[in-house]
């Protein structure tokens, strides 16, 4: 009975009937339900790129782009990299890169969540993981 099951029942073409809504994982597809296409990696890196404040004199001497649609284009960050000119104190990961700061923020909770998230993603990725055999340990007598 709730307006919003009742608007994506519709707009996916199933039935109104209380029941879960199928999902499947791929392009289009046939039948009901909905097929949802992720990110690559490399599409994920793309879109958390958008969130770097980048120094408007690397914009100005074209170094470097202002993320797409500005400021405005993403209404609440998952990520934040910020830049400074000087050694940020409390950061959780700083880099310093043609003479800047770049670092998350050791209070941002998100951008440091979704930075080990993506470090993780980037290990599985390029890991040799044919050869990583699980650990088994035997009590002792």
């Amino acid at each position: 009975e709730q307006p919003s099951y009742q608007t994506v029942c519709k707009a996916l073409n199933v039935p109104c009937d209380g029941s879960l809504i199928p999902l499947r994982q791929g392009f289009g597809g046939s039948g009901t339900g909905a097929s949802l296409a992720t990110r690559s990696l490399f599409r994920t890196m793309f879109y958390l790129s958008q969130s770097v404040d980048v120094p408007a004199e690397d914009v100005a001497t074209r170094i470097a782009d202002s993320p797409a649609g500005g400021e405005d284009a993403v209404p609440k960050r998952i990520f934040n990299i910020r830049s400074s000119a000087t050694e940020p104190a409390k950061a959780a990961v700083k880099i310093f890169y043609r003479g800047i700061w770049f670092y998350i923020a050791d209070d941002d909770i998100g951008s440091k969540t979704t930075f080990s998230l993506m470090s993780m993603l980037v290990t599985l990725q390029a890991g040799d993981t044919t050869k990583i055999t699980p650990l088994v340990s035997l009590p002792g007598s």
